[in-house]
């Protein structure tokens, strides 16, 4: 994996504005026994802009915000096996899952010891977690995601 991140920062008389720029770029090579997996290697870059603007309000302060990012699944999420966890539970992961990409707008207001909070969250991809019915009256938990890869390969 590689990154790059660039910033500038600007103040127009009480207003400040910062604004970002991060791109990464991954390239995983997942191999099964020295054999190469193509369905589980993953190749992608990613652009992650983010923006700022702040400004006092006499005693209150504040800020609109809007970024982006990647959340990656876990190395033990994406594990292929099925794990005994206890008489009535099994867990698996699910290698097919791809990252999840949030993208957020947020509003905040400070006024002395007071804070408020208003964020807008949209998640590309989610991750997430199932039960399900498994062998001999047992349960088994899951990871799935609604990624292009992995909603095809959803066959554990």
């Amino acid at each position: 994996m590689s990154s790059a991140f660039v910033t500038y920062s600007r103040d127009f008389g009480k207003l400040n504005m910062e604004a970002g720029l991060r791109y990464e770029n991954v390239d995983f090579k997942y191999y099964d026994d020295g054999k190469y997996t193509a369905d589980q290697s993953k190749n992608y870059g990613n652009w992650f802009p983010s923006l700022s603007f702040s400004m006092p309000f006499g005693d209150v302060q504040m800020q609109l915000s809007y970024a982006a990012d990647i959340n990656r699944p876990n190395y033990w999420v994406l594990r292929s096996g099925v794990q005994y966890s206890n008489h009535y539970t099994y867990e698996t992961g699910n290698p097919f899952l791809v990252s999840e990409i949030s993208r957020n707008i947020s509003y905040d207001l400070a006024y002395k010891w007071l804070t408020f909070n208003l964020t807008y969250e949209h998640v590309s991809d989610p991750i997430y977690q199932t039960v399900e019915m498994y062998k001999d009256n047992t349960t088994r938990s899951k990871y799935k995601g609604t990624g292009a890869g992995e909603s095809q390969k959803n066959r554990m």
